[in-house]
């Protein structure tokens, strides 16, 4: 049981730190900000005697090392804008659906919140997506 909760931790910070990286990718390559980024926190996991975020964060900086591209990285940025467009276009056919309907008030709102959130992701996906594109350029 432990050891399964200090697996998910470990996930958990490492989807923690590269969606963090993400958003901070500047000058260098995208996959060389991510595999330092993840040296850094795997130096402060043992430092800090944390051996199961250790290992997880082992783990990712391994499957980086091996997999990572900034080609690969910009594409599944690019996916991602295209998949939070599709959340806000269906977030919005929903709150038409119900303003013509004449749904009550309070669903509506919910609709409304609903569609909001999904603009936020969508905002937030395009900036990681943009960052990205112009270090793909430097």
């Amino acid at each position: 049981m432990i050891k399964n909760i200090m697996k998910i931790a470990s996930m958990y910070a490492c989807a923690v730190v590269v969606s963090a990286f993400a958003v901070s990718v500047r000058a260098e390559g995208i996959c060389t900000k991510k595999i330092a980024e993840l040296e850094r926190q795997l130096s402060i996991a043992k430092q800090h005697k944390n051996t199961g975020r250790a290992a997880g964060l082992e783990r990712a900086l391994e499957n980086v090392r091996t997999w990572c591209t900034d080609d690969g990285e910009l594409a599944e940025a690019k996916i991602k804008v295209l998949e939070k467009q599709e959340k806000v276009a269906e977030r919005q056919a929903e709150l038409d659906k119900a303003t013509a309907q004449g749904v009550a008030r309070k669903k509506i709102e919910k609709r409304q919140q609903k569609l909001r959130e999904a603009q936020d992701e969508l905002k937030e996906a395009e900036k990681v997506r943009d960052t990205m594109q112009q270090d793909a350029k430097k």
